[in-house]
């Protein structure tokens, strides 16, 4: 079982984009290893009705805690090789371009 935490910063973005791009549908957060063979997970946001038809590839996450308005999905191949914390903050920071992306970290090891 998982535990979540968003950064107000985050939360505020995850809102703005879901008002912006799909204020009628319900947005999820995908943790996705986006390298064939393990490596760097992204945080992304979906509409449900995407993952949907996914749920062979992405699992819904059991949160410890519920009190966000959205669901949150991990990438089957992540829980398998055993890459994920139990414990993270979701947060917002800055790519190399200066776009503003949605990140997380290790709570455990949060300095």
């Amino acid at each position: 079982m998982y535990e979540i935490s968003v950064t107000n910063e985050a939360l505020a973005f995850i809102k703005k984009f879901q008002e912006e791009n799909f204020p009628e549908e319900e947005i999820v957060i995908l943790f996705a290893d986006s390298h064939a063979l393990g490596g760097v997970v992204n945080v992304e946001l979906y509409r449900r009705n995407f993952m949907v038809d996914r749920f062979g590839h992405f699992q819904e996450m059991e949160l410890k805690n519920k009190e966000y308005p959205f669901g949150v999905f991990i990438d089957r191949q992540i829980i398998q090789e055993n890459l994920f914390p139990e414990r993270v903050e979701i947060l917002l920071r800055n790519n190399l371009k200066g776009v503003p992306i949605l990140d997380y970290r290790n709570v455990d090891f949060k300095k």
